[in-house]
């Protein structure tokens, strides 16, 4: 007897389900007057993971300060200035499930039609007649320019983004694996009790394939696509001296000592961040390989330090919970 078509269906849901590296937030949770803690929305990506050294790379990228956090999985956690950041998009991107959660723990997850996932039942709420739970639209990327293989999952609530999300996946489907994408926090407003509210949207965005490229399959190699949808480096004179001694650099120190030259200046942007963590992960890389006992000890520990900037001023861990909405 044939196995019936939804057991493979449900098979390839699962091999799909990516094991993140780490998430990306929209929203924080900050002191209450009451001695708690109390959501708080947030106009530019949070990023956490349990690996530091990940972190760490997210900040030197996209700004911030890396604290530690002290509830979840995830142990350090960085809020960026970015409000856009570049992403690689791999085959079947998002999913969407109405779930009820009791604190930590989810206690119902289904289509809002058939079966409950966790009961093996109907939809509890179609036969209580009253909707219980709420849309998780989950979506998973990987950060073009963080040291990091794995993906980023990040989880909303929002009905925008539960409705406009699914749509833009299901385009970016039929042109492939790791379509390149930019990954954008828009301002939505509403009104509530009369006045103007805004709240963070995630947003997708594709650039350098055409519709008709889409539908006619002639879309462009991804090497291509990347390469004009990425940001231009400002060529000041500036900008080239960091980068020809960064290009001349023998060690990943020296490239250190170039990035806080260039901070210390007002030179980093964050294009020049870009270049200057490529070329010493590149250095380390390399000094890696070197067999056992080459070179100097103290610089085969220099060279396996990642490239970063300048500690910043510590700040005091806040407790942090998971993002609301």
């Amino acid at each position: 007897m044939p196995v019936d078509p939804a057991v493979f269906a449900s098979i390839r849901r699962r091999q799909r389900a990516y094991w993140p590296d780490g998430h990306i937030r929209l929203g924080d949770s900050v002191p209450a007057k009451n001695g708690g803690v109390r959501p708080t929305k947030l106009f530019t990506f949070r990023f956490s993971s349990p690996s530091k050294a990940m972190i760490e790379a997210a900040a030197d990228l996209y700004g911030g300060t890396v604290v530690e956090m002290t509830r979840g999985m995830d142990k350090w956690q960085v809020i960026t200035d970015a409000e856009e950041i570049p992403v690689l998009l791999p085959r079947a991107p998002l999913t969407q499930w109405l779930e009820l959660w009791d604190g930590p723990y989810c206690v119902r997850r289904c289509d809002g039609a058939t079966i409950e996932h966790k009961s093996s039942r109907p939809c509890l709420c179609k036969a209580e007649g009253h909707l219980r739970c709420t849309v998780k639209t989950r979506l998973s990327v990987l950060l073009q320019d963080v040291p990091s293989l794995g993906t980023w999952l990040l989880v909303t609530e929002g009905l925008n983004a539960a409705e406009d999300l699914p749509n833009r996946a299901a385009m970016i489907e039929k042109i492939g694996d790791y379509v390149d994408a930019w990954l954008m926090v828009t301002k939505g407003s509403t009104l509530e009790n009369g006045k103007p509210v805004t709240f963070p949207v995630p947003r997708l965005r594709v650039e350098g394939i055409s519709p008709r490229q889409v539908m006619t399959g002639t879309v462009p190699e991804r090497s291509a696509v990347a390469t004009s949808s990425a940001p231009e480096l400002t060529t000041d004179n500036h900008t080239s001296d960091y980068i020809a001694q960064a290009v001349a650099a023998t060690s990943p120190e020296q490239v250190r000592a170039i990035w806080r030259q260039a901070s210390q200046a007002g030179h980093l942007t964050q294009q020049l961040r870009t270049v200057l963590n490529a070329l010493g992960a590149a250095l380390s890389a390399d000094q890696k390989q070197v067999p056992h006992g080459a070179g100097d000890q103290n610089d085969a520990q220099t060279a396996s330090q990642p490239v970063k900037a300048p500690s910043s001023t510590p700040t005091d861990p806040i407790s942090h919970a998971e993002e609301v909405g």
